[in-house]
């Protein structure tokens, strides 16, 4: 029979710190260029979908939840769904959208 006591435990997270405590310059030296810059890509895109993801939460999700549409139940409650059409507030998604795409 083998013997499974030396395997990782799987369900942990252990290894998400030992994974951000590793250097660029090891990165770099151990997987090479292709992948720093593919892993340095995946950081920022990290970073931009927090910083949209924060502005949206303080922007956005108290203009749906307080939007006049109120026969919205469950998750529609929290989306564009309870604005209604034609109202002022149908500018904000848009001008949010305008801000954080460019």
């Amino acid at each position: 029979r083998p013997d499974y006591s030396s395997l990782p435990d799987v369900i942990s997270l252990n290894w998400v710190a030992g994974v951000f405590s590793v250097s660029w310059d090891t990165v770099r030296k151990y997987s090479g260029l292709d992948g720093y810059f593919f892993l340095r890509y995946i950081r920022m895109n990290l970073r931009i979908c927090f910083v949209t993801s924060f502005w949206a939460f303080l922007i956005l999700v108290p203009t749906y939840a307080t939007g006049e549409n109120n026969g919205q139940k469950g998750w529609y409650h929290l989306s564009v769904a309870n604005v209604l059409s034609g109202s002022g507030r149908m500018w904000i998604p848009a001008i949010f959208a305008y801000f954080f795409s460019g």
